[in-house]
């Protein structure tokens, strides 16, 4: 910008410094643009580490979930627990490592989806995010003890912050 100034005051023909008016006009939109630009790259920045963090305390979540139903699996054992017990704690615990299967797979997508920046991907996120949300809904339901119930509900939670980042960082994609 400066340099265009200068450059103008060194003319004396109308005609030049109208061409100088026009460079500088151009100058002054180039600096908002890459302004916007620096913004926007910013924002993404942001969203993308919220996505990020999002999906890591859904992980941790379901890690949490899947070692206590792991453990309270072997209490029962070792306690001679009913066989009708032991199926609905091993049930869970296959549905907290489903529910890992499905996160870690999402995972895999939201990195092809910030190479590709493909629908498809988008779409498998999202997919395993609804089977996420289903099935901690039905284990929230259909569980009887309380720790379970518990489980249930903060994945639940962590499910929804992460398609909140997810969908976020999609917006600023576009």
């Amino acid at each position: 910008r400066q340099q265009v100034s200068e450059t103008r005051a060194q003319f004396e023909s109308a005609e030049n410094v109208a061409i100088m008016d026009k460079i500088s006009a151009h100058v002054d939109e180039y600096q908002k643009s890459f302004g916007r630009y620096v913004e926007i790259d910013k924002k993404a920045d942001l969203d993308q580490k919220e996505m990020e963090r999002a999906a890591q305390e859904l992980e941790d979540a379901l890690e949490k979930m899947r070692s206590k139903q792991t453990e309270q699996s072997r209490s029962m054992i070792t306690k001679g627990a009913s066989g009708s017990e032991l199926l609905e704690e091993l049930r869970e615990a296959d549905a907290a490592n489903r529910m890992i299967k499905w996160l870690l797979q999402a995972r895999r997508d939201e990195k092809n989806m910030m190479l590709r920046n493909d629908e498809k991907s988008i779409q498998e996120i999202k997919s395993g995010l609804d089977n996420m949300m289903s099935l901690g809904k039905e284990m929230l339901s259909g569980s009887e003890r309380e720790a379970s119930k518990k489980a249930a509900e903060v994945v639940i939670k962590e499910v929804q912050s992460y398609r909140i980042a997810l969908e976020s960082f999609i917006a600023g994609m576009v």
